[in-house]
């Protein structure tokens, strides 16, 4: 939140209540930051608002893949953009080279299984959701954070969405603390 414009309005959604209790104690006191939990955020009416959405490599585990990424596009504006983002060092390249298959299945009662194992599977899964998304150019992926997924919203020919404003950028940010896996 620091390395962003005074002016950006964030909301952090947790998959865990105690690490979105923590967060909302960071805060607390933050103008422009929101925090929810997952099951807040998927229980609100979604209007389109925000400009850009973060997603988290945990996000491959967690059983509500589908109806998440509809909401993430629900809550986009016209032209939002979409990115996943690596926050742990080679886990999101692992997942989106396909590499090391056994790690990320490793639990044999259905938890923790990734459901998008390769790039392919989510660029599948976010078309279906409504983005045009591509994988970024190699040379960013030496940057750290490193960028995995760029996508816009796909524009939805049957209703007329206003435009996003220019200031204050609002952003979406689904945290890896923790889903799936680790949760």
């Amino acid at each position: 939140r620091s390395a962003l414009h005074e002016d950006t309005q964030c909301t952090f959604v947790l998959a865990n209540e105690v690490a979105a209790d923590r967060m909302k104690a960071a805060f607390e006191h933050t103008v422009g930051a929101d925090v929810l939990t997952l099951a807040e955020w998927l229980g609100e009416k979604k209007c389109a608002s925000y400009d850009v959405a973060l997603l988290p490599q945990g996000l491959a585990f967690h059983e509500e893949v589908p109806v998440i990424l509809k909401g993430i596009q629900a809550s986009l504006l016209a032209g939002g953009m979409l990115a996943m983002v690596e926050t742990e060092p080679h886990a999101s390249i692992n997942l989106l080279e396909g590499a090391d298959p056994a790690w990320w299945s490793a639990e044999s009662n259905g938890h923790g299984v990734c459901r998008l194992a390769t790039a392919d599977a989510w660029t599948e899964a976010l078309d279906r959701a409504g983005f045009a998304v591509e994988r970024a150019d190699e040379a960013s992926l030496a940057l750290s954070p490193r960028l995995l997924l760029v996508g816009t919203k796909k524009k939805d020919e049957k209703t007329s969405e206003a435009l996003s404003v220019e200031n204050p950028v609002r952003v979406l940010i689904a945290q890896d603390a923790p889903i799936g896996r680790y949760g």
